[in-house]
């Protein structure tokens, strides 16, 4: 820390203990002395943290084999063979004892002109892979249409087909079957309305005059479907079979799991989702809000967000905004029976999978879900963290909490103090910016700068670089993975607004999966080629749908008008009837 910046903090926590000054490599003090010389030889401190995530974990127990076991060692060998013959092995309990928080002082790192983008991120833990890209493409994926049927393969499709069409013979009298093609097609057209915004539904279908179909009418929708198929065909979309159900059944059913006529869809996209990508070292975990004003007991309210009522589903993105996993926010049922919190279950079981665990991946959290016992739960997987946290979080060192506003006089200064656990470390570090901010993780942070509108003293604001630590541009790198991901799924939504839940769901996730598939599309093109905006990404889909199905549609009509027309050339007209011979002589 500067003498200006340490001058300024008269009212903040004691930046520096005495010593100030000193070598930096002596201030230190939470390193041992092989650690200490393996830092100063190397200047950096990842290899340190290296040798904390990746050495195998000491037992605690004794080495010496000829030691007494103690009180109670009988009793939990054999809890512990137990339990390996029920075929579950409960997990290790989280050590909830607070960290006891010493001074660390962070080195600076050199900047390129100020500039944030040019600044090198290596104070990072090392990648081991820098970028999120594909994996498993069949050889046979040349074009969008073929990516985006990597989701929504004949698996799904044959689901959707079977249990829509037992469930529309039921409803409708006159129903013909539908198949794949044709469901294929349904969501083709449901992305162009996306694309082609209507005041209703209805209206792609006009034809009251000659004015509104030259207004409203899309020959494109109305050459795929009548609009009675259309509408029957929405209504009846089903990914499981509830044509034998009884009310009984249902209601238990829906009693069990607010989503149920879906969740199997759900299970099965987050899987292919993971299959087809791999996340670079940037990751993060965040919600991801589905607007929805129909009735549901997962439909949460919430006024500070751009859908005030809607259901949550919390993701595992990758910095460059693909959605990896998902999985529906339940309420308070989702970690009923565990250990873990409201704020802790999601990142227990997003990141449960091993290979986000050992890979160096850094993951980015919001201040509703870091806290001690997640950081930990990473440390256990091998995953460096980085979040900011709130205040009023317990086992944080209360001293570090900042009781007043940062003025341009006190803006950049940076306070990091550490913590042991296990053959790791915890940062928590406090941030005077245009508010106090506060990060914790579990690797140690570097001092970079930032630009910033400052009012000078003479009265002018000009742009000035204050102090902070890494985790500002790391944070600012990981979590946008989510905010890309809403963004993009939000410019050609389905705005067609229903009280019909699995349909609001159903076209939400057929967004996101183009998204994803446009990821994918772009991760294998050459570098040399321009990659594809989402917008013509979507256009190429609908094109290779509905060019082939609107031409067999002609095809059967014109087929049909024909047959009808030689019918009725080749039809005898009706004999002429006669008067009766009563009636005609009155």
């Amino acid at each position: 820390m500067s003498e200006s910046a340490a001058e300024g903090s008269s009212d903040v926590p004691i930046f520096e203990e005495e010593g100030e000054g000193e070598d930096e490599a002596d201030s230190s003090e939470i390193f041992s002395r092989d650690e200490l010389e393996m830092h100063t030889a190397t200047g950096s401190i990842t290899a340190i943290l290296e040798k904390y995530f990746y050495e195998d974990y000491e037992s605690s127990g004794s080495d010496n084999e000829n030691d007494e076991p103690g009180p109670g060692a009988t009793d939990v060998v054999y809890e512990d063979e137990l339990a390996a013959e029920k075929g579950r092995m409960e997990p290790e309990p989280i050590d909830s004892r607070p960290p006891e928080w010493e001074v660390f002082h962070p080195k600076e790192v050199a900047t390129t002109k100020g500039r944030v983008e040019n600044v090198k991120i290596d104070d990072a833990p090392p990648p081991t892979r820098t970028h999120g890209s594909s994996r498993n493409i069949p050889p046979e994926c040349k074009t969008p249409l073929n990516f985006f049927l990597l989701f929504f393969d004949a698996e799904i499709m044959d689901k959707f087909v079977t249990c829509t069409n037992k469930y529309a013979r039921k409803k409708y009298s006159n129903w013909v079957d539908t198949d794949a093609s044709e469901l294929l097609a349904l969501f083709a057209v449901i992305m162009y309305m996306g694309l082609v915004h209507q005041p209703s539904m209805r209206s792609f279908w006009a034809s009251k005059d000659e004015f509104q179909r030259d207004m409203f009418n899309r020959v494109i929708v109305s050459e795929a479907f009548t609009r009675e198929r259309f509408e029957h065909l929405l209504s009846s979309l089903h990914y499981i079979d509830v044509s034998e159900m009884s009310n009984e059944q249902r209601n238990s059913e829906k009693a069990r799991d607010g989503f149920w006529l879906l969740a199997p869809f759900f299970e099965d996209l987050s899987l292919r989702f993971s299959v087809y990508f791999v996340c670079g070292q940037y990751i993060d975990v965040d919600e991801m809000c589905i607007g929805f004003k129909g009735r549901h007991i997962y439909c949460f309210y919430n006024p500070n967000k751009p859908h005030k009522w809607h259901f949550k589903a919390f993701c595992l993105n990758d910095s460059c905004g693909y959605l990896h996993r998902f999985y529906m926010y339940r309420g308070t049922r989702d970690h009923e029976g565990t250990n873990e919190s409201a704020s802790s279950f999601p990142i227990y079981v997003l990141t449960e999978n091993s290979e986000y665990h050992a890979v160096n991946h850094i993951l980015c959290i919001d201040n509703w879900f870091t806290s001690i016992p997640v950081l930990k739960l990473c440390i256990d997987r091998d995953i460096h963290c980085v979040g900011t946290c709130r205040s009023n979080r317990a086992g944080i060192p209360k001293d570090m909490i900042l009781k007043t506003k940062p003025t341009a006089e006190t803006m950049g200064e940076v306070a990091v103090v550490a913590a042991k656990h296990k053959k790791a470390t915890l940062y928590f570090s406090s941030w005077r910016d245009k508010n106090n901010v506060y990060f914790l993780a579990t690797y140690p942070p570097r001092i970079d700068h930032v630009p910033r509108m400052i009012k000078k003293k003479d009265g002018t604001t000009g742009p000035e670089n204050i102090k902070c630590p890494t985790y500002t541009n790391h944070y600012n790198i990981g979590m946008h993975g989510t905010d890309l991901n809403d963004q993009f799924t939000s410019y050609y939504a389905f705005k067609h607004r229903s009280i019909k839940w699995p349909r609001r769901l159903i076209t939400h996730f057929l967004e996101v999966s183009a998204n994803n598939a446009k990821i994918l599309y772009n991760s294998t093109l050459p570098e040399d080629v321009p990659k594809s905006t989402l917008m013509s990404f979507i256009e190429s889909i609908i094109k290779e749908i509905l060019e082939p199905h609107n031409a067999k549609q002609r095809a059967e009509k014109s087929i049909s008008s024909k047959v009808a027309e030689n019918s009725s050339m080749n039809r005898t007209p009706p004999a002429k009837r006669r008067k009766c011979d009563v009636q005609a002589e009155g």
